[in-house]
């Protein structure tokens, strides 16, 4: 299915962009691994400072003109495995009804997450920040991280009034909405005064709605995008290709494999392998900034040898997510098709009860089918109802949902009866929604019956009268466990916590993991928890800490020092 309004035209080519460059041999400054949120800013400010960098990435480089318009081949060019990575259940789980498959969406392009995902900024919740990440030695203060997150809205022209009233943001930033958000924007708007549009990092949004796969049309502020006109934002990833006097060189479809780490905590050299040619190779730099987030830095940081790594936590433990799963919603007519629908693919978002969020969320054919269950007939009549269909995202924040394996085992994860329920009442309240938007029949995405209205149907009396303890609880009769949901999570985080001690975490307070001299970290797996929210923000205002950091660390001739 074509996935963008048919008036729209594909970005311009970003053709300058050399995204096969040579890398042995050379000596540089830093190496940046993973071209995401984290790794594209590091790159910028370092490489603005005068630093050379190597930016390396697993992915490969595809432009904006070459996404493809097929949901199923986009999915395959832009995440790891073709966004199918199921985490083993841990052994706990199996024996207690908790053996929950959550898919883990990794996004593996050039450009990472800011590329494909759906650009939501929002800022980590104080709660939360002050519940599980303070108390885990969370190595900066409140005022610093916000501070951090409105130097980032600021680059980026998005409205972020919760950090700094005046970022209101140009209106070339605003969300698009379609018909489909607009419904459910002004039913959740009556029974929760606190919904609100989201904010994002696009740029004149034309709606096309394929948001998590990528944009053809050049609206999207991350990842590779064509050229802007003056006082436009641009993505971190293309200032640090085009605004630092050629520093920054990127080099795609290498995978970082091992630091080698000497005894006295100094790494002199990345194994690489080329996925291109299956040759090995060696990236040799001054030090080396892993941003390749939760699950790859993890692995990384497992295959090295760290002679003086102290005790305390291990690489890839502790890992959370934003765990989500979609309500699927008959309406009693087709919705407008015409532009400027479907809009923008996320766009508002309300939170009923504390750490439980609601979004709007379209997706196409294709993405509905994976969220129905049965034979492929009644998959093909559940999507044939499409045009009068709508769908709410829950968004549930885990902490220490999952832990990070060497190969075969890869992930596992718990959902724990208490994480069930809150996903049930996060259902409950998404039916409320959607019931009160005019929906006919809403479904949870479930794998037990082949009926998307048939007997999972969550009662219209229920929900109208907002009954959100009952409908929780006939839920919970119904699912029996969370592994007869859908359920996916695109925000994995943590893993190789950031901390004052290494008691606490593996990564100093200085972003140096800890027992080495010159390897530092600058992505989500520095979260010592779940941050609450979508965390791109968040991770973009680590490393913006990170990269003042690094270059205070050159500054100050303190890259051989370790972190212990």
């Amino acid at each position: 299915m074509v996935t963008q309004p048919p008036t729209a035209q594909p970005s311009d080519s970003v053709e300058d962009v050399d995204p096969n460059g040579s890398y042995e041999d050379v000596l540089y400054d830093v190496c940046v691994i993973g071209s995401g949120a984290g790794g594209a800013l590091a790159a910028f400010r370092i490489g603005a400072a005068g630093k050379s960098v190597l930016l390396i990435d697993s992915g490969n480089w595809i432009p904006p003109q070459n996404l493809s318009t097929r949901h199923d081949l986009a999915l395959a060019g832009l995440y790891k495995t073709g966004g199918v990575q199921p985490a083993l259940p841990k052994i706990g789980a199996i024996f207690g009804n908790r053996a929950a498959g959550v898919n883990f969406l990794q996004a593996e392009v050039i450009g990472g997450g800011p590329y494909v995902n759906n650009a939501i900024q929002l800022p980590i919740d104080q709660a939360q920040f002050e519940r599980a990440w303070k108390p885990r030695g969370f190595p900066f203060t409140w005022d610093e991280l916000t501070s951090a997150m409105a130097q980032v809205a600021r680059e980026l022209k998005f409205p972020a009034l919760s950090l700094d009233p005046s970022l209101t943001g140009d209106p070339r930033a605003s969300v698009l909405p379609g018909a489909r958000s607009s419904t459910l924007l002004a039913a959740a708007q009556k029974l929760w005064p606190g919904a609100a549009p989201n904010p994002v990092s696009l740029w004149d949004c034309v709606g096309c709605g394929g948001c998590n796969i990528g944009c053809r049309y050049n609206a999207k502020t991350g990842g590779p995008h064509g050229p802007r006109a003056a006082g436009s934002p641009q993505s971190y990833l293309m200032r640090a290709l085009r605004e630092t006097n050629g520093n920054v060189k990127l080099r795609g479809q290498l995978q970082a494999l091992q630091f080698h780490v000497g005894e006295e905590g100094l790494a002199d050299r990345l194994s690489v392998r080329d996925l291109a040619t299956g040759q090995l190779g060696s990236v040799q730099a001054k030090c080396y900034v892993l941003a390749a987030g939760p699950i790859a830095s993890s692995r990384i940081l497992q295959e090295t040898d760290i002679p003086q790594k102290p005790k305390g936590p291990s690489f890839g433990e502790r890992v959370a997510a934003n765990v989500t799963t979609p309500l699927l919603a008959i309406m009693p007519a087709d919705f407008d098709s015409t532009p400027p629908n479907p809009g923008v693919q996320m766009c508002f978002y309300v939170e009923p009860e504390t750490g439980l969020l609601l979004e709007g969320w379209f997706d196409y054919p294709a993405g509905v089918s994976a969220g129905t269950s049965g034979l492929p007939r009644d998959v093909a009549a559940a999507v044939g109802k499409y045009p009068g269909l709508n769908v709410l995202g829950v968004v549930v924040p885990i902490d220490d949902l999952a832990t990070v394996h060497p190969p075969p085992v890869q992930i596992a994860s718990e959902i724990t009866d208490e994480d069930f329920g809150r996903l049930l009442r996060a259902m409950a309240y998404a039916a409320c929604a959607l019931y009160q938007s005019g929906a006919l029949s809403v479904t949870p995405a479930h794998r037990l019956n082949t009926n998307m209205v048939g007997s999972m149907t969550i009662d219209p009396d229920d929900a109208r009268n907002g009954r959100v303890d009952k409908i929780a609880d006939d839920l919970l009769q119904r699912l029996e466990g969370p592994q007869n949901l859908a359920l996916q999570t695109p925000h994995p985080q943590g893993g190789n916590a950031i901390a004052s001690s290494p008691s606490q975490g593996v990564v100093a307070g200085n972003f140096k993991v800890f027992g080495t001299a010159n390897v530092f970290a600058a992505d989500s797996s520095l979260f010592p928890a779940g941050c609450g929210r979508n965390p791109q923000l968040t991770t973009l205002a680590l490393a913006h800490l990170a990269a003042s950091s690094i270059l205070d660390c050159f500054q100050n001739n303190e890259l051989g020092k370790l972190a212990c």
